[in-house]
């Protein structure tokens, strides 16, 4: 299995909080659903277009370039494009090899990347998503936060907090763990699942 990582760009607050997960989540699928039907992809996305004034364009791009993740996006994005085509290959009997990887890698970067990590592409893409949900106003309003003092605080320290949290969860998870096994036993056992056929459960 493939997953390429970009370890040499930390996550921002808000991509791990807001923003940045619901975009990166959001390209990294509309870059797979592209790569399977890019034709139906395009109607379906203009279809969901809806008009949006300048101004309200304006403020969008203003809200992203506040996030400072513009360029983290398109490199989403490209990694999450270049594992579904390695999988895609290595699913049909082909070997993958570090050659292909490093090839596959580095042509979804260029296309992906590059253009998911263009600022006006992604004010025109965000800008009627948002405008479905958000007044203009209020998309004034979000981008003011991540401009100010706390904004900024929450953007600088996001990542060591989501790490510090994630991690208490995972420590509290240990606790969990004994019963949880105990309880999928038990259920295996009344189904009258047993030997080979009982998947190990979790640690």
């Amino acid at each position: 299995m493939f997953s390429f990582s970009r370890a040499t760009f930390p996550l921002t607050a808000l991509q791990s909080m807001a923003l940045g997960a619901i975009l990166a989540a959001s390209f990294c699928s509309f870059a797979t659903s592209a790569l399977a039907d890019h034709h139906e992809a395009g109607e379906a996305k203009a279809e969901a277009a809806v008009e949006v004034s300048d101004s309200y364009k304006k403020a969008m791009r203003l809200y992203l370039e506040s996030q400072g993740s513009v360029a983290i996006i398109g490199e989403n994005v490209a990694y999450g494009a270049a594992n579904e085509t390695l999988m895609a290959i290595q699913n049909s009997g082909a070997q993958v090899t570090e050659q292909m990887q490093t090839i596959v890698l580095e042509e979804a970067l260029d296309a992906f990347g590059k253009h998911f990590g263009d600022l006006d592409v992604l004010t025109r893409l965000w800008a009627p998503v948002y405008a479905k949900h958000f007044s203009e106003a209020e998309l004034k309003e979000m981008g003011a936060f991540f401009e100010s003092p706390v904004g900024k605080k929450l953007l600088e320290l996001g990542p060591p907090i989501n790490q510090d949290g994630m991690a208490a969860v995972q420590a509290e998870s240990f606790s969990i763990s004994p019963e949880f096994q105990l309880g999928v036993d038990a259920r295996f056992r009344e189904a009258g699942i047993v030997g080979d056929q009982a998947p190990t459960p979790a640690p």
